[in-house]
C-alpha cells in the first residue's frame, strides 16, 4: 500500500522577487512530505518560472482587485480540483483571499507578517481580529512577532513562532570544531 504525501496548497500575493517569495522558491524543494502546488494572487514573475523550473505546478490568477470575481472563481475552481489538504497564505491579501474564499472545510495555516507597525496596517490588525475563527493555525518568524499579534487580539494557542520560517527542532547540529573556532580568534 502506498502512501499519498499529503497536497499543501501555499498561496502567496505576488510571484515576483520579494522576501516571502524567495524562502519559498528555497524552502519548497527540502520538503518531500508533502506534495505542494503554488498560486499567486497578483503578479507573475520570476519566482514563478523559477518554482516551475523546480517542476512544482504554479498557477497565477492576476487578481486586479479584491473582488475579482473571475480571479475568485478560478481560485475556487483550482482548489476544487486539485483538493489540497493544507492551505498555507503568505502576506496580507492572500491572507484575506485564503479566509474568505476558500472551503471552510480546508485546513487553513497563515504566516504572519513580521512588520505591521506602520499605521496604515491597522484595518488589516481589526480584520485579523474578526476572521481568525477562519484560521486553524499561525505561524509567526518569531516570539516577538506572536507577542505583537497576542497584544492585537490574536489568541496565543493558535500561534506557533517558527524561527526563520524553519522549525529547528528537526534538525541537530554539529559540534563546533575547536581549531576553526581558534583559529577565528
Amino acid at each position: 500500500m502506498t502512501l499519498v504525501r499529503p497536497l499543501v496548497c501555499h498561496f502567496i500575493t505576488s510571484l515576483s522577487p520579494g522576501g516571502a517569495e524567495r524562502q519559498l522558491s528555497l524552502t519548497l524543494p527540502h520538503l518531500s512530505s508533502f506534495r505542494h502546488m503554488v498560486i499567486g494572487l497578483k503578479h507573475w514573475g520570476s519566482v514563478g518560472e523559477e518554482l516551475r523550473q523546480k517542476k512544482f505546478p504554479v498557477f497565477n490568477l492576476n487578481a486586479s482587485h479584491f473582488f475579482d470575481r473571475k480571479a475568485i472563481h478560478t481560485y475556487r475552481n483550482l482548489l476544487k480540483e486539485h483538493k489540497p489538504d493544507i492551505l498555507i497564505t503568505y502576506l496580507l491579501e492572500a491572507d484575506m483571499w485564503g479566509r474568505l474564499y476558500s472551503p471552510f472545510s480546508l485546513k487553513k495555516i497563515c504566516f504572519l507578517r513580521a512588520s505591521l507597525k506602520e499605521f496604515h496596517y491597522f484595518p488589516f490588525l481589526i480584520l485579523n481580529n474578526i476572521t481568525h475563527p477562519l484560521v486553524d493555525r499561525f505561524f509567526s518568524v518569531s516570539h516577538a512577532v506572536k507577542d505583537y499579534y497576542v497584544k492585537f487580539g490574536l489568541p496565543s494557542l493558535k500561534i506557533k513562532p517558527i524561527t526563520n520560517g524553519i522549525d529547528l527542532s528537526f534538525f541537530h547540529r554539529k559540534q563546533p570544531c575547536l581549531k576553526k573556532i581558534a583559529f577565528l580568534l
